[in-house]
């Protein structure tokens, strides 16, 4: 007998992505978006024909120009890989000055005679950056009370291996030395008399 589900009641999963991922993510998109608005500006009417003439926006086509062009698309693509693999606090206030430094310098793209397409262009890396300093000021932060409470509502287990009395440390000083520990290992503390905590 074939059992059929209904689909329409069925929740959807939430994955939460890790706040690395979606800085990546965006410096990804800024990337696209940065090289398509450059590729498009191409079309434009006399463009070629400055390039041919050894001009880009009233700029020599020389080799420093080339480099410095070359340097301003190396820096956000550098960033899709460092915004994944660096530590979460040099992490954060690299991204968050990178996208700082790249919101004027998309908005001065716009000097001079600017099209709707560069417009909208530098409108949406705007957001994007925009987003990259706000995911990276919100990093999330280690919350011990966030883990109490995940204990509390029994969502969380802590696994004890072994517990000791205060007596024998050095011999759980041993035991989690030597990599015998399958779980956490407790050293227990005395309980105090109500007329030892009161004297004290």
């Amino acid at each position: 007998m074939a059992i059929e589900k209904d689909t329409t009641t069925m929740a959807l999963e939430d994955v939460k992505v890790n706040v690395k991922l979606k800085l990546a993510a965006l410096w990804t998109s800024f990337m696209f978006l940065y090289i398509y608005v450059d590729y498009f500006g191409l079309y434009k009417p006399g463009f070629l024909e400055d390039i041919m003439a050894g001009v880009v926006w009233k700029f020599g086509i020389t080799e420093a120009f080339l480099l410095a062009g070359l340097a301003s698309v190396t820096i956000p693509a550098l960033m899709v890989f460092l915004s994944v693999a660096l530590p979460a606090k040099v992490n954060r206030w690299t991204n968050i000055i990178a996208a700082a430094v790249y919101i004027p310098y998309s908005l001065f793209n716009l000097a001079g005679e600017a099209w709707m397409f560069m417009i909208f262009g530098a409108l949406v890396e705007v957001v994007l950056l925009s987003l990259v300093i706000w995911y990276a000021w919100k990093w999330p932060q280690a919350d011990l009370a966030f883990l109490k409470a995940l204990m509390d509502e029994g969502k969380m287990t802590p696994v004890i291996d072994r517990t000791y009395p205060m007596s024998e440390t050095s011999q759980a000083m041993r035991h989690v030395g030597a990599g015998h520990a399958r779980g956490k290992t407790a050293i227990s503390m005395p309980a105090l008399s109500v007329d030892a905590a009161a004297a004290s």
